[in-house]
């Protein structure tokens, strides 16, 4: 086994997206996220839209690329199976809920992974949400 690489966090994640605008509005409203700002790749032809976290040390770019078919994301193709963000520990969950249908969103269940809260939302696109509230525990080695 070689050196491990200096990895100190993650620097971004793009998504693939049907409708960037719809897409980010939705992120915003949920998520807290605000727009960062509006680009095109001139190399490969697709505009894209970057979402920045007041809190989080995290941008999300959301793509729009030309070849996309429309068809909603489905976890069981290879590539991303789902994107999971750590909130504290004990952030009430239930109040965060009751907020989102207000708002008219979609309510999931809060669930529990370990013994740690956590919602799993669907974005747009059909991409699974996940927010933890507090760290995984640690599971050991496999």
């Amino acid at each position: 086994m070689g050196p491990a690489t200096p990895i100190t966090g993650i620097s971004h994640v793009d998504l693939s997206v049907r409708d960037r605008a719809t897409s980010a509005r939705w992120y915003v409203d949920v998520l807290g996220f605000a727009v960062g700002g509006e680009g095109r790749n001139d190399r490969f032809g697709f505009p894209f839209t970057v979402l920045v976290h007041p809190h989080a040390h995290v941008s999300i770019a959301l793509v729009e690329h030309g070849g996309n078919p429309g068809e909603p994301f489905d976890e069981r193709r290879c590539g991303l199976d789902h994107l999971s963000f750590e909130l504290p520990a004990g952030f009430d969950l239930a109040t965060w809920t009751a907020a989102l249908a207000e708002r008219g969103h979609d309510v999931p269940a809060i669930g529990d992974d370990h013994g740690v809260p956590l919602v799993a939302l669907r974005d747009p696109d059909n991409i699974q949400i996940e927010l933890y509230a507090g760290p995984l525990p640690e599971l050991g080695p496999a």
